[in-house]
């Protein structure tokens, strides 16, 4: 899994590529991770900009979803629920309860 500062010299890189060109139109940009772990989302969650919303995704495999979108820009972090909830109900409409995974100060500031 790459560090953080890798990703971050990555992103600048192509900021730059963008300030060089600061005039044109670019498509819509969308930057997505995919945590495989609480502590990773976690992580994730501290750097986001805000303010994010939170959500779970609607699919076969639920996804807890902080997302952050603006004009130019969708940046989105998925961690699968199960590894954040405890599974109450089984099955396929499947029923989570969920421990508070932000602190009370990160949810406040969402």
């Amino acid at each position: 899994m790459p560090l953080a500062k890798d990703v971050a010299i990555e992103l600048r890189k192509l900021a730059d590529a963008l300030d060089r060109e600061p005039e044109a139109e670019v498509p819509y940009a969308f930057v997505n991770f995919d945590a495989h772990s609480k502590e990773s989302f976690l992580t994730l969650a501290k750097v986001m900009p805000r303010p994010f919303e939170k959500g779970v995704t609607d699919s076969k495999w639920p996804q807890l979803r902080l997302k952050y979108k603006n004009d130019a820009i969708t940046l989105w972090v998925d961690v699968p629920q199960s590894l954040t909830c405890e599974l109450v109900t089984p099955a396929h409409d499947a029923v989570y309860k969920c421990e508070p995974i932000l602190s009370i100060i990160e949810e406040a500031a969402l």
